[in-house]
């Protein structure tokens, strides 16, 4: 299948435990998992008796990679699950109350675990040694202050154990995402409410021993992986499971006392746990900067802008959050290399398209935009690049595990379906046409779901597209001007690789980094190349790489991300450059430069405006090293669409020929 053949998943990843509803909320990795069952306290059982579903809480513990259930031999729980019937088990952890300005959009901030499996019924040393962790994980450090069981009590219990083979994590974050625009107008208070779980203050036995005290553990309790908060002795305390630093290991960093906590807490008078708010703006409210130095660099984990207490979610390191994540939401500034700028508005970008406009260039029917430039010369001498004939895909296989999760136009990843195979053949199902046995396919999928070209009707400009086409052009049967079948027997030509990410000496540029004109201009004098006219360039983040080697998507597709800048769009439009292409969702910085009114605002102006070609979700990892070993960053650049009638865009399979 190629260079690219990501599992999907961990192996605790299944057809029954992938997620279906908000599939970019899902994690599989073991870490996550385990961080969530560790935090919680009660999970809720699910098995079917006698045709009858029942669904029990109760408490539990982890140990390594099992689950462990206890109760009564005699309860109707342990008679079945024993017996080997199928079960389910999921833990919740809410993290906040999300109030939208409608009551469809509202939320609630949480982090869950399912676990598919059966149980096994454990013995001896292990049964023990179960019940024991039950016990310190419901209060950690209270084992040695209590009586272990007899035999009696053993024989009067029985344990079960789960392999946690088959699960799945979801996760939601962030503030309220409104369902219309006219929402985000309504007046009104909106935002998350931070919800955590804050124990009583501790009543003593009335038949304790006068002056005995409350040991450290109950008066210092806490959940592990939980944020910072008070404890049952009325103090602000660090988190059980933290370093001296006050950093969990294997978590996000949490909250600083004095914006999520209480520094000053008087203690509470409840007897009981209680899930209360916490006070101050929540940690993700806060801007999220970066200065010229590290502008182009990974930077160690910092405080992640998820909600708290958020245990096995990777800190923010270049690529983790969602979209959605509060990030997005900064409307008044935006942080660059080159300092803080005023975010363009509306009337910048609308400004800006009439200055670069190409309408009418090539003649009031041009349907190809800035691929006119390209001339039979210049493909001559591009085929003339070709000095080692070495190939290199540049496409993602189409397949379940591509990088789409929804985010944006509800795209899936491609769906492959059998319509004839070998096993119906030796059934004899193919008898029908005689000693004629086959196998034949289908697939369904976006057209822009995967390594794909984004036709000139993709991107409207107001009631316009390309060349003053009216937008109603493209109605259900597709684009009947600016179709991508235009590109037919044009996407040939010389193609540039921009390494970006190499060039500043990182593995990936982080979320968020706009790539500027000056990033470019010094790019390409590293490499030792020019840029001009009718040439395919190639920009290398980096981030692809990162999500491959994570085998953790997460937003790449609609969520932040590096791109180019809104500047870098004089850059283009005077190179007269036939098409730009990037390893990312959507080749412009994410967060974009623009303010809520203008969403993709790069977009506005390189697809209607100047009438250039996008190629987005580029695979370079082995092109851009090839370019590093022999410093030859030029090539013969072939990516025919597919010829799809009144396309909007198309999947691809781009060549890069050396």
């Amino acid at each position: 299948m190629g260079p690219i053949d990501p599992a999907a998943g961990s192996a605790l990843r299944t057809p029954r435990t992938s997620v279906v509803r908000h599939p970019e909320r899902a994690a599989y990795d073991f870490e996550t998992i385990a961080a969530v069952l560790d935090e919680g306290l009660f999970c809720h059982l699910g098995f079917v008796a006698d045709g009858q579903p029942y669904v029990i809480p109760t408490n539990y513990a982890r140990r390594d990679r099992t689950l462990y259930l206890h109760g009564s031999p005699a309860s109707r729980m342990l008679r079945t699950l024993a017996g080997g019937v199928p079960l389910c088990v999921t833990v919740s952890l809410i993290d906040g109350l999300v109030l939208a300005r409608s009551g469809f959009a509202s939320s609630v901030n949480y982090r869950s675990v399912v676990i598919l499996g059966t149980g096994t019924e454990v013995t001896g040393q292990e049964k023990r040694e179960a019940l024991e962790r039950i016990i310190e994980h419901i209060v950690p450090g209270r084992l040695a202050d209590i009586r272990r069981p007899d035999e009696s009590e053993l024989r009067a219990t029985a344990v079960l154990g789960v392999p946690i083979t088959e699960a799945s994590a979801k996760v939601r974050s962030g503030p309220p995402r409104e369902k219309t625009d006219e929402d985000w107008t309504l007046e009104g208070w909106a935002g998350v409410l931070p919800l955590r779980l804050v124990p009583g203050t501790p009543q003593p036995c009335p038949r304790l021993a006068p002056g005995t005290p409350v040991p450290d553990y109950v008066r210092r309790y806490a959940r592990p992986g939980s944020p910072p908060g008070v404890a049952a002795g009325g103090e602000t305390i660090a988190r059980a499971g933290m370093t001296p630093g006050g950093v969990r290991v294997g978590a996000q960093p949490p909250q600083r006392a004095g914006r999520n906590t209480r520094e000053s807490p008087a203690p509470t008078t409840s007897s009981r746990a209680v899930l209360e708010p916490i006070e101050g703006p929540p940690p993700w409210s806060a801007p999220l900067a970066a200065s010229a130095a590290d502008a182009g660099r990974p930077r160690p984990p910092r405080r992640c802008h998820r909600p708290p207490g958020g245990p096995g979610l990777r800190p923010c390191r270049g690529g983790a959050c969602l979209l959605g994540c509060p990030r997005r939401a900064r409307r008044s500034e935006l942080t660059t290399a080159g300092g803080t700028m005023a975010k363009l508005t509306r009337e910048d970008v609308l400004k800006k398209t009439e200055q670069l406009k190409n309408w009418g260039k090539w003649g009031p029917d041009d349907q190809l935009g800035v691929l006119n430039y390209i001339n039979p010369e210049d493909i001559v001498k591009a085929a003339r690049l070709v000095k080692k004939g070495k190939v290199f895909r540049l496409g993602l296989n189409l397949d379940e595990n591509g990088p789409q999760r929804g985010l944006f136009g509800g795209r899936w990843n491609p769906i492959h379906q059998m319509l004839a195979t070998g096993t119906d053949a030796v059934a004899g199902k193919h008898d029908v046409t005689p000693g004629l046995r086959y196998a034949d396919d289908a697939i369904n999928l976006p057209t822009q779901a995967a390594t794909q070209w984004d036709a000139l009707s993709h991107v409207f400009l107001g009631e316009k597209m390309w060349n003053g086409y009216p937008a109603t052009l493209v109605d259900c049967r597709g684009a009947h001007k600016n179709g991508i079948e235009q590109f037919a027997d044009k996407m040939v030509g010389r193609g540039v690789l921009l390494d970006v990410a190499r060039h500043k000496g990182v593995e990936f540029l982080r979320d968020g980094y706009p790539i500027t004109i000056s990033d470019l201009d010094e790019t390409a004098k590293a490499e030792r190349v020019e840029v001009g006219r009718a040439d395919f360039v190639i920009i290398r983040t980096g981030q692809m790489e990162d999500r491959l080697k994570r085998d953790d998507w997460g937003g790449y597709a609609g969520g932040d991300a590096p791109g180019l800048a809104f500047e870098t769009l004089d850059w283009i439009h005077a190179r007269q450059i036939a098409a730009m292409c990037s390893d990312t969702w959507g080749i412009e910085v994410r967060p974009n430069d623009s303010g809520p009114d203008c969403f993709q605002p790069w977009h506005w102006v390189t697809i209607p405006a100047i009438g250039i070609v996008h190629g987005e979700i580029f695979y370079l990892k082995e092109l851009a090293e090839d370019c590093a070993a022999d410093s030859v960053y030029e090539f013969f650049f072939c990516a025919p669409p597919l010829v799809i009638t009144r396309g909007t865009g198309s999947p691809i399979n781009p060549q890069a020929i050396k």
